[in-house]
């Protein structure tokens, strides 16, 4: 500790407290007033004490010595370090107003501290440190002004019209205060997750996100409706989102409702069917159900159920598990309660759509009224009450065996003695009387249809018999179109299936047609619709004649633009017309056995229908084991065309003509 002292009568202390105001002014220190000093200070060794310095003591507490050097106004302190440990402090009898002059070398920190003025920085005496005191002291301002650096007082700027908060770099804490506001928008980039209580967008679902209770549950706001239950299961279990059972209503707890697994097996566990589970929730304790909206982050392949989904399949309720979704649609008397719908089939970040759906028992109905239902019941409908009621079916008339019932304008009947079934014979019989469909508008289905089951012997199924053998008259099977006498007219056609060839006739039989307004003509159109060769049969003991028989299925190459050197005939095409053209040899080919079947006598004619010039010249053959007589055309000869036949026991085409 290094100390000054001018024996004032007060001690200043260290250099934090020195302007004591009663101290005098500083004396000067001398050095004819040292006493005791040696008549040398280098190089005779001596020492001091610190009264060997009258007016000034001095006293330097530190690991080191330090150097003095004394001059006129000063004492410069060194140390081999540059660090001086020491303290200063004003001596006991320091003057009123003195002031510690204290200079370090140039590479020093401390300078010389003087006192303040209008001009200088320093320390306060004594008066201006009571002025300054005074201005902060007791201030006389109102809690809507603060003081300026000068002591003088300043207004604080109205903020009641905005939040003067801008470039956030931490969260703001209201409290217990609202915020209100005209909108609210908030970032589409949020960097926060989700939390509890928590609001951010999700850019997704293009909603807003809203954190549940418990932390497992985000709820899109408008996309998603949750119910907050009460896991009531029997036996007590706990029910798991990775499982995703179906739940229903079995009552209440706690001021919220308690549920169970549903299932439908019957309208007990299948009507109060509510929602999904989307948390998990252990026995007897609360948690968040899917009523309406998507579950995320699931299983939704179907391996859980044993089965396989795909996106936008239906799931319902499982008749036979409960608290599983199936894709098999439950069958009477299961109920069908649909759940939901898978939106994306995924073994991990599966999702479901949930919307319930649970079907109705026909008394559930609001225009039905079933009372005390009875086996063998049936439902009519109550025109007073306007609803269909159960009534016994014994209230119904009754009839005589065979009758056929008929409506004669008021209610039922059986008097038709012409219309009758015969229950001996199993025949509905017409007596005296003709059978008549006037069908305008079931276009394209059948008017008389007889499905037969698979039989084991043949069966006539329509027998049409002229039992006067003396009659000159002719029994015809009529198909006609009806006033057909304008516009094009209709198609009327016989429609055969098999023909097991059993049948003998001994007069002439014949297909008589007219469609005298067709467009193109008459057409009696035998049509095989099975997709295989269709076989038209003509057999006589003696021969066959064909009148007016033509051939017009045909089709037409041009060579000179037809890209492929080869073309292969299209059947049930009969005739290639073609042109001569292009740079290379050309070739037909006729239809081969393997790729199409190719019915026994088929006819084929090739024809060119142009003059070769310089073309090259067109062959016809046949491809794969099928064979035929290769024929050239080569524009020389006098004929045109070649008329092939098929021989569908060789498996060759013969040519049978040319001309």
């Amino acid at each position: 500790m290094l100390e000054f002292n001018n024996n004032c009568g007060c001690d200043s202390g260290s250099l934090e407290g020195f302007t004591d105001p009663s101290c005098p002014a500083p004396s000067v220190v001398t050095w004819a007033s040292i006493q005791g000093k040696p008549s040398c200070f280098t190089p005779c060794p001596h020492t001091h004490v610190p009264g060997d310095i009258i007016g000034l003591e001095a006293y330097i507490q530190n690991v080191e010595f330090a150097n003095a050097v004394i001059t006129t106004n000063s004492i410069q302190l060194t140390t081999p370090s540059g660090v001086l440990n020491a303290n200063l402090r004003l001596s006991a009898n320091a003057g009123t107003g003195y002031k510690v002059p204290l200079s370090i070398l140039s590479d020093g920190l401390i300078g010389q501290i003087p006192y303040a003025s209008g001009s200088n920085a320093g320390i306060l005496n004594s008066g201006d440190w009571t002025t300054f005191n005074n201005k902060f002291n007791t201030p006389s301002g109102t809690i809507f002004q603060y003081v300026r650096g000068d002591g003088s007082l300043a207004t604080f700027p109205v903020i009641s019209n905005f939040v003067p908060y801008t470039g956030a770099i931490a969260n703001v804490n209201l409290g217990v205060w609202g915020l209100t506001s005209d909108v609210l928008t908030l970032s589409q980039t949020p960097v926060q997750a989700n939390a509890i209580g928590r609001l951010r967008w999700n850019t997704t679902d293009g909603t807003l996100d809203l954190g549940l209770k418990g932390g497992n549950v985000v709820l899109e706001v408008g996309q998603k409706e949750v119910a907050r239950v009460v896991n009531k299961t029997t036996p007590l279990i706990n029910l798991l989102k990775a499982n995703y059972q179906v739940v229903k209503i079995v009552g209440a707890t706690g001021q919220r409702l308690s549920v169970a697994l549903a299932q439908a097996n019957n309208d007990l566990n299948s009507a109060s069917t509510l929602g999904v589970v989307t948390e998990d929730i252990n026995g007897n304790q609360e948690g968040f159900i899917v009523t309406n909206g998507q579950i995320k982050q699931i299983n939704t392949t179907g391996s859980l159920q044993g089965e396989t989904w795909v996106d936008g399949e239906v799931l319902y309720l499982s008749p036979t598990i409960p608290g599983q979704l199936t894709k098999v649609k439950p069958i009477a008397p299961q109920h069908t309660v649909i759940v939901g719908f898978v939106e994306y089939s995924h073994p991990v970040n599966g999702k479901i759509f949930v919307k319930v759906d649970n079907g109705y028992e026909l008394d559930e109905l609001h225009n039905v009224r079933i009372t005390s239902p009875t086996n063998g019941q049936v439902l009519t409908y109550d025109n007073v009450l306007s609803v269909w009621k159960n009534q016994n079916a014994s209230t119904f008339p009754s009839f005589l065996v065979g009758s056929v019932p008929f409506g004669n304008g008021t209610g039922l009947t059986e008097n038709n003695p012409k219309f009758f079934w015969d229950n001996t014979l199993f025949k509905l019989k017409l007596t005296d009387s003709k059978l008549e469909f006037l069908n305008s508008s079931l276009l394209g289905s059948a008017l008389l249809e007889y499905k037969l089951p698979n039989l084991s012997s043949s069966f006539t199924a329509l027998t049409l018999d002229q039992t006067n053998n003396n009659s000159s008259g002719a029994m015809l099977l009529k198909l006609r179109a009806y006033n057909n006498t304008i516009g094009n007219g209709q198609i009327t056609g016989l429609v055969f299936g098999t023909v097991d060839g059993g049948d003998t006739v001994d007069a002439a039989v014949g297909m008589i047609w007219n469609t005298p307004n067709s467009l193109n003509g008459n057409f009696l159109i035998l049509r095989n619709t099975f997709g295989t060769t269709g076989i038209i049969s003509i057999e006589t003991n003696a021969y066959a004649r064909v009148d007016g028989l033509a051939l017009t299925k045909y089709e037409t190459v041009d060579f000179a633009v037809y890209a492929s050197p080869t073309y292969t005939a299209v059947m049930p095409n009969n005739i290639i017309r073609f042109k001569f053209g292009g740079a290379a040899p050309k070739v037909i080919y006729l239809p081969a056995n393997a790729a199409v079947n190719v019915p026994e006598g088929y006819i084929f004619t090739v024809k060119a229908i142009n003059l070769k010039g310089g073309s090259p010249n067109v062959t016809v053959s046949t491809t794969g084991t099928t064979t035929s007589d290769v024929f050239v055309f080569s524009g020389t000869a006098d004929y045109e065309s070649v008329m092939y036949r098929y021989s569908e026991i060789s498996n060759h085409w013969d040519i049978i003509a040319k001309y």
